[in-house]
């Protein structure tokens, strides 16, 4: 699963633990003398306490926003072409509103880097059409971009957007020429 979809399907094991952990604890307990599980059961408490803080806090943080979330489950899952594609997206449409050039060159190199990871992992049409679309809107890189379009209407030749992109380009060509 994907991270905000696997972070929901944690919800469930987050409330079997939130009762198995604190049964285990009563359970420890009970089966030391009553002085000792008194302490006892604090100390597994607050460890438990610490830990789940832990996990939560980092977890949290990484969900500030979608790009620091896929990163992070990037980070995790490299092989995932999911993660991958999201996040390669994510660094791709952030390009037409970034003012930096060298902030537009790193999100291009690096939303590149992820569409092809995903890509090398499984060939998917809307990652190869996502590729053509970087190379034809940041990269202004036509000859690849025509290329990615039509690997993607080669796996299936009914997808509509490859076929949109081309038109684009092809306008693109017939103004340098009439120009």
């Amino acid at each position: 699963m994907v991270g905000i979809v696997a972070d929901r399907f944690a919800g469930l094991a987050s409330t079997g633990a939130a009762v198995f952990i604190p049964s285990l604890i009563l359970f420890v307990s009970k089966t030391y003398t009553k002085s000792k599980s008194g302490l006892l059961a604090i100390s597994l408490m607050g460890a438990y306490l610490v830990y789940a803080f832990v996990v939560v806090f980092g977890r949290n943080q990484e969900w500030e926003t979608e790009e620091k979330l896929f990163t992070a489950d990037v980070l995790k899952e490299p092989q995932s072409t999911t993660l991958n594609a999201l996040l390669g997206k994510e660094l791709l449409y952030q390009i037409p509103s970034t003012k930096s050039p060298e902030r537009r060159k790193y999100l291009a190199r690096k939303a590149e880097q992820h569409l092809l990871q995903s890509s090398k992992i499984a060939k998917d049409k809307i990652v190869l059409a996502e590729l053509g679309n970087l190379a034809f809107r940041a990269k202004l890189n036509y000859k690849q971009a025509i290329n990615y379009y039509n690997q993607a209407l080669s796996i299936d030749s009914t997808y509509a957007e490859p076929y949109y992109h081309l038109g684009w380009l092809e306008l693109q060509r017939e103004q340098k020429i009439s120009c």
